[in-house]
C-alpha cells in the first residue's frame, strides 16, 4: 500500500554502477580466511506491502527517514551481485541506497553511526492486472464463510515439532461477520445499480423500466450514502493531515470511528433496502411499461446523484482490485493455478535477492562476508513475502552445510502493517487439511519449525489497534514454546499509527519504526522497553556485559 507522506526533508544522493561478487547458498564453501571482527557495513532488505507500489518509494522511504548526516550525501546506485564460477552470468541489477545511521548508544558510550545498504524487494509489477473483481469478491467471501466456521473453535498448527492446538482471537468472528456483510453489501448495491442503469439507459430489458418510484427511493438512498462518505472521509482527513497522537486530539479521533461505524451500519441498511425496493416495485408494476425515458423530465439532481454513485463505485472497484487482489493472488495461490505460478515467481524474486545479499562477499569465494549482519523489514503483505524469502535461506543455508551462517547474521525480522496472524488464521480455515499437510506445511517454515533458528532471529511486529489490516502476531509461538525457551515475536503497538484506515500507511511517519530498525541495525537485542520511549526520552541501553 502507498505510504503516506513522512518527513519532509530529502536526503541529496549521488549515484553509480557497481559489481561485487557473490556465491550461490547451494555452492558455499567453508570459510576460509575469514574475520572474526565486523564488517562496518550492514544490509536492510525492504519488502514494500500491497496496492499500486512505485518503484523505489519503499527504498527512498527508509533512505529519508534514516539517513542521519547530512553532510555526507547518500549514494544511490545499481548493484550486480555475479557469481565468479560464472562470470557474465550475475542477477540483475538491485537497486541500493547507501546512508549513514546514528544507533543508539550503549551506556557510558557516545552515539555511534552505522553504515547501511537498503535493499528493496520489488515484487509489485508481477501482480499487476492478474486479477478481476469476481475473483476478489470470491475470495473475500469465501474467507468470510469459511473462517465464521472456525472463528469460535481452536485450530491447529505445527509449532516446534509438535501440533499446537491455537485459540482463535475473540474479535475474529465480529471482524469476518463485519467483512462478510460489507462485502455483500456493496454487491448487492452494484448490482441494483447496474440493473436500473441497464434496463433504463442501455435497453436491457426491454419489456420495462424502473418505475420513478424506484428511481426517486434510490436517489434518495445513493444521496444519504454519498452525504455520509463524503463527511466520514472528510473527518479522517483531517485527523491525517493533523498528524498528532489520539491523545492530543482524542475527540477527532473518537468521532472519526463513531462516523465510520456508523457509515458501515449505513451501508448494509441500504443495501437491503435498495434491493429490497427493487423486487417488491418491480414485482407491482405487472402490466405493460408505459413510463417516460428515464431521463425525461428527470432532475440535473438525480443524474448527477447517478453519475457521483457510478464514479464512486468504480473507484471501490479499483481499489479493491488494486489492494486486496494483491492479498487474494498470494494467500490463494494454493487453490487457483494461474495465482500459483505468480506466487512463486514473487517468492523466487525475493529469494534471488536476499541470496545475493546474503551471499556477497568482499574478496570472490575466499573472502569474508560483505555484510556481517543483515536486516529484513516489510510492510503489509510484504511480511508474506519476507517471511517466505527468510525461511527458504534458512533451508538453503541449512541444506548447504551452514556455511553462510545465516542465523547468525540476521539481526531481526522487522514487521509492521503485518496482516500474517490473519493470513495463517484463514489458510488453515480454507484448506481443511490433515495434520500430515500441516505438519509438511511448518516444516518448510525454519521459524516455526527450528527453535535455534527462532531463538537466533529476533521478529520485532509494529501494529496498531486502529490497521485494521495489521495486528499482534499471536500465532508463531505457542505457551509450550515459550516455556521451553524459544522467544515469541515481540509485539509492540506503535502510537502513531492511530488515524481510522490511514493507521495502515502512518508507520514511516513515527519514530517506532524508525528505533527498532535502528536498534536492529547496530546489533542490539530488542524489547519492548526499548520502543516505549523516543530516544530523548529514553535512557541509554546497557552495556553489553551488564
Amino acid at each position: 500500500m502507498k505510504p503516506s507522506q513522512g518527513k519532509q526533508n530529502r536526503a541529496e544522493v549521488n549515484g553509480a554502477v557497481t559489481q561485487i561478487y557473490s556465491l550461490k547458498p547451494l555452492a558455499v564453501p567453508e570459510l576460509v580466511g575469514a574475520t572474526n571482527g565486523q564488517l562496518p557495513v550492514v544490509a536492510l532488505v525492504l519488502c514494500h506491502g500491497m496496492g499500486q507500489q512505485v518503484r523505489h518509494e519503499t527504498l527512498a522511504e527508509a533512505a529519508n527517514n534514516l539517513h542521519h548526516s547530512r553532510a555526507e550525501k547518500a549514494v544511490v546506485r545499481y548493484v550486480q551481485f555475479a557469481d565468479p564460477d560464472r562470470p557474465g552470468k550475475g542477477d540483475p541489477l538491485l537497486p541500493r541506497a547507501e546512508i549513514e545511521v546514528e544507533v543508539p548508544s550503549r551506556e557510558g558510550q557516545p552515539a555511534a553511526r552505522q553504515f547501511v545498504h537498503v535493499y528493496e524487494v520489488y515484487w509489485a509489477p508481477l501482480t499487476e492486472g492478474m486479477i478481476g473483481l469476481t475473483d476478489v469478491v470470491r475470495f473475500l467471501t469465501s474467507a468470510g464463510v469459511q473462517g465464521l466456521r472456525y472463528a469460535r473453535n481452536q485450530f491447529p498448527r505445527w509449532l516446534f515439532g509438535k501440533e499446537e492446538s491455537l485459540d482463535v482471537k475473540p474479535n475474529t468472528f465480529w471482524q469476518l461477520a463485519g467483512l462478510l456483510a460489507l462485502v455483500l453489501s456493496l454487491v448487492l448495491i452494484n448490482t441494483v445499480m447496474t440493473l436500473v442503469l441497464g434496463e433504463n439507459l442501455f435497453g436491457t430489458n426491454a419489456s420495462r423500466t424502473a418505475p420513478p418510484e424506484l428511481i426517486n427511493r434510490l436517489t434518495t438512498c445513493l444521496t444519504v450514502l454519498l452525504v455520509a462518505g463524503g463527511f466520514v472521509y472528510l473527518s479522517i482527513r483531517r485527523c491525517n493531515k493533523q498528524q498528532r497522537k489520539p491523545t492530543q486530539q482524542p475527540g477527532a479521533v473518537r468521532w472519526a470511528w463513531v462516523f465510520l461505524g456508523l457509515l458501515c451500519l449505513l451501508l448494509v441498511a441500504s443495501a437491503g433496502f435498495m434491493g429490497w425496493s427493487y423486487v417488491a416495485l418491480h414485482r407491482a408494476a405487472a402490466q405493460p411499461d408505459t413510463h417516460e425515458p428515464w431521463l425525461s423530465g428527470r432532475s440535473v439532481w438525480v443524474v448527477l446523484v447517478w453519475a457521483a454513485a457510478v464514479t464512486v463505485s468504480w473507484w471501490c472497484r479499483g481499489f479493491l482490485v488494486q489492494y486486496l487482489g494483491d492479498v487474494a493472488i498470494y494467500t490463494d495461490a494454493y487453490k487457483v493455478d494461474k495465482y500459483y505460478t505468480i506466487r512463486t515467481r514473487i517468492r523466487r524474486l525475493a529469494q534471488r535477492t536476499v541470496e545475493a545479499v546474503y551471499g556477497a562477499r568482499v574478496e570472490g569465494a575466499a573472502g569474508p562476508f560483505y555484510y556481517q549482519r543483515v536486516v529484513m523489514a516489510a510492510h503489509s503483505l510484504g511480511s508474506l513475502v519476507a517471511y517466505d524469502a527468510l525461511n527458504a535461506i534458512l533451508l538453503a543455508d541449512e541444506a548447504a552445510g551452514g556455511g553462510l551462517r545465516v542465523p547468525a547474521r540476521t539481526g531481526a525480522l522487522v514487521t509492521y502493517g503485518s496482516p500474517l496472524d490473519k493470513t495463517t488464521f484463514l489458510f488453515h480455515a480454507k484448506s481443511q487439511k490433515t495434520a500430515i499437510y500441516t505438519a509438511l506445511d511448518s516444516s518448510r517454515q525454519p521459524l516455526v519449525w527450528d527453535a535455534a533458528a527462532r531463538r537466533a532471529v529476533q521478529w520485532v511486529n509494529l501494529h496498531s489497534t486502529a490497521d485494521i489490516i495489521s495486528g499482534a502476531l499471536d500465532y508463531f509461538d505457542s505457551p509450550a514454546s515459550r516455556a521451553a525457551g524459544t522467544p515469541p515475536v515481540l509485539n509492540c503497538p506503535d502510537p502513531d499509527a492511530f488515524t481510522p484506515v490511514y493507521a495502515h500507511t502512518q508507520y514511516w511517519n513515527g519514530w517506532v519504526l524508525s528505533k527498532a530498525l535502528r536498534l536492529a541495525l547496530s546489533g542490539h537485542t530488542i524489547s519492548v522497553g526499548d520502543l516505549a520511549l523516543r530516544d530523548a526520552e529514553a535512557n541509554p541501553l546497557p552495556s553489553a556485559g551488564a
